[in-house]
Parts: C-alpha cells; sequence; structure tokens
C-alpha cells in the first residue's frame, strides 16, 4: 500500500486512513487499467495535495470540506487519445469516490504543455504541494524556473480577480428574493475564498507567499506593515478552511459582511497593484490608464509576446475614447487581458469613474452596477473560466 502522508490538517486517524484507501484504490485501479505509455502521472494538488485539506462532519462523519483535485499528465497522444484517457480514469475516480459521497475535480496537460507553461501561483504550489497518486512527477519538480521568484506580477493580478470574481457572483446571489442555505453557505465559502487570496497577493508583495496554508497563516500574522482587521479576518479564514464553522458567519448579516470585506478589499487591490505597477500614490481615477500602459512591458515571455501579436489581426473589441496608442494595447491584450484591469471598477461598484470605458467594454449603455455585474460575468465565462455557470448558482 502507497503512504501518501497527511491529507488534512484537522482530519482524525480514521478520516486519513480512509481518505488514504481511497487514494490507493484509485490507484491501484489506474494502474491496472490504463497503459502507462500513455500518461506520465497522475496527482493530487490543492489543499489536500499539499496535506492541509479541510474537514467538515456530516452527522458525525467526517467528509473532505472541498472537491479532490486531481490532475493527468499525458504524454504526446493527440487530443482523441487525451479525451479518452481522461474519460477512462474519471470514471475510475468517480466509481472510488462515490462509495463515500467525495466530489472531486479532474484536469489533464500534456507533458510537454506543463514543461513549456508559464512559472504561475498554480505551477508554483503544484510543485511543492501534491500527492503523486501514479506515475512520476519528477520531471516537475526538478525545474527551478517553477519557483516562487519567476511568478510575474500579472498573475498575481489574476490571483485577486478571480477570487474577487467570487465576491460579484455574491452580489448577485444576495439580489434573489429568496436564499437557500445552500446560497449562504455558497456566499460564505466565497468570502472565505476572497479574503485568502486577496492576503496571499499580499504576502506575495511582502516577499513572504508560501505554498503552505499553515505556512501563510503564521506568516501573515508576523506582517507589522497590514492592517490588524485584515490579518483577523485573513487568520479566521484560514481557520474556516481547515475547519469550516458556518454557523459562526450565518449569525451575521451576510449582506454587511460582504460590503465590508469588499471595501477591505479594494483597498488592497489598489495597494497591490500600487506596488506591482512602481506607482506609491496611483488613484482608481487613472489606474485603467496606467495599468494598460504597463501591461505589454513587465515580465513577458515570448510565447506571451506572439500572443499579443495575434489578438492585433483578431477582431478584438475596441474601446473607444482611449488614444490610439491605448486602442492598441486592448486589442494585444484581447478580452481575456483587458477584464481583470476593468474588473476592480466593476466589483468594488466604482462604474462612475470608467463609465464610458466599461460601456464600450461590454457592449452596454448602463450605469447600473447590477447589469455590469451580470455582463462582466458574461464575458468571464466565455474569456476565463469557460466552466462558470450562472445556472449553478441559480441565477
Amino acid at each position: 500500500m502507497k503512504t501518501f502522508g497527511k491529507l488534512s490538517l484537522k482530519g482524525s486517524v480514521h478520516f486519513e486512513e480512509k481518505m488514504t484507501k481511497l487514494l490507493n484504490d484509485i490507484s491501484s485501479d489506474i494502474e491496472a487499467s490504463i497503459v502507462s505509455s500513455s500518461y506520465t502521472c497522475v496527482i493530487l494538488i490543492g489543499g489536500y495535495g499539499r496535506g492541509e485539506g479541510g474537514v467538515i462532519k456530516v452527522q458525525n462523519v467526517e467528509f473532505p470540506h472541498n472537491n479532490l483535485d486531481f490532475l493527468i499528465v499525458s504524454k504526446n497522444i493527440g487530443k482523441e487519445k487525451e479525451l479518452e484517457l481522461k474519460n477512462k480514469i474519471h470514471s475510475i475516480i468517480a466509481s472510488h469516490c462515490s462509495h463515500f459521497d467525495i466530489d472531486f475535480d479532474l484536469s489533464l496537460i500534456s507533458e510537454f504543455k506543463l514543461r513549456m507553461c508559464e512559472p504561475l501561483v498554480i505551477t508554483y504550489d503544484m510543485k511543492y504541494g501534491h500527492k503523486v497518486i501514479s506515475g512520476d512527477f519528477s520531471f516537475f519538480t526538478s525545474m527551478s524556473r517553477f519557483d516562487i521568484e519567476n511568478i510575474p506580477d500579472w498573475d498575481i493580478r489574476n490571483l485577486m480577480v478571480n477570487r474577487g470574481t467570487l465576491l460579484t457572483i455574491n452580489d448577485l446571489i444576495l439580489a434573489k428574493k429568496d436564499h437557500s442555505m445552500k446560497d449562504l453557505k455558497t456566499i460564505i465559502k466565497h468570502c472565505v475564498k476572497a479574503i485568502i487570496g486577496y492576503g496571499d497577493a499580499l504576502l506575495y508583495y511582502q516577499g513572504e507567499y508560501h505554498y503552505s496554508y499553515v505556512e501563510k497563516k503564521l506568516r501573515m500574522k508576523k506582517q507589522n506593515n497590514i492592517d490588524d482587521n485584515f490579518k483577523k479576518m485573513y487568520d479566521d479564514a484560514m481557520a474556516f478552511r481547515f475547519e469550516p464553522n458556518y454557523q459562526k458567519y450565518l449569525q451575521l448579516d451576510l449582506i454587511i459582511f460582504q460590503n465590508d470585506v469588499k471595501e477591505i478589499l479594494k483597498k488592497i487591490h489598489l495597494n497591490c497593484e500600487a506596488m506591482s505597477l512602481q506607482k506609491k500614490d496611483i488613484k482608481w481615477q487613472g489606474y485603467f490608464e496606467t495599468a494598460l500602459s504597463n501591461s505589454l512591458s513587465h515580465n513577458l515571455s515570448l510565447k506571451m509576446v506572439l500572443k499579443n501579436i495575434r489578438n492585433l489581426f483578431l477582431p478584438n473589441n475596441l474601446i473607444k475614447n482611449l488614444s490610439l496608442t491605448n486602442r492598441l494595447r486592448v486589442k494585444m491584450l484581447g478580452y481575456k487581458g483587458v477584464l481583470p484591469l476593468l474588473f476592480p471598477y466593476v466589483a468594488f461598484g466604482m462604474q462612475d469613474k470608467n463609465t464610458d470605458v466599461l460601456n464600450s467594454f461590454f457592449h452596454i449603455k448602463t450605469s447600473n452596477s447590477m447589469l455590469l455585474k451580470q455582463q462582466y460575468l458574461v464575458y468571464w465565462g466565455k474569456y476565463v473560466n469557460n466552466n462558470f455557470s450562472f445556472k449553478e448558482y441559480g441565477l
């Protein structure tokens, strides 16, 4: 039997044994039924890959609070065989997870693409926080370019935007007339994830980011130049991640709580961007143009440069009321590149500071914050996160 080390921070010995057996069963079936020449490895990433997964009790039975995140690293086998491989492994994992009513996510990337991809927060976290279910992942862990010092600032911005977008989803959920318990728990989980994401961005700019949640929690406490209120908020969010206590948050007025979180994160967002752009006195009024002008001049790989050039020849949206140079920058960045720069104006209710730009980009004529948030999420689902669905949240 394989040993995977600790999978959770707060789980009992019984929970750890149950999860270890589950992973062993999955590993055995993969190795028995999948041709080894089709894949390099299957790994467990995310919180459980770090050994810090969350545990929640339901009727006194421990369950993983979050989905198990599996990643297949395939050989160079072509798209059709990749899909076939993913479907086979999905069936194996599903057959075992269903016995324990455990949810999971499964992704696939080829070894070639993984070797060639940009160094990102997720690749750094994955390098140091994973469990090998089957195969060999040493080709990746031996590559120094995926270490923390090589992560570009634009990926830290994307980290904030990805997590902050959860609060935009929350705004639409909160606007519903009636809320189920699922809605309320979703709002709480989204707030927790956003707080942790923004805290992680702050730690990055303090030179203190780490792949371990436990270590980040400790490092945040030691920071002297971060607001004490946010440090407490981050500490509480981390505690929730390890051992969720919904009741603590359900006692709050979630609309007020959400607005308080957004007000704090708005300040952190600008603070992090000021450090990234090296513009100490930057204000929201001129942030978009400043970020736009810097977006094509920092931390760009050859791959990114080629993408930007390609975008020039695509029918990307041109934002009116910008200089010719900035309109070209918008074209080069494309929808996916511009959306994070406009995110703060939508998410934090600052549409009045950039109404014309927002209306032009989103092909809409409104200053209504909820309509802008809906349109932002349409674009988000189309150009950034293809897994996003309004229906998932009852919207």
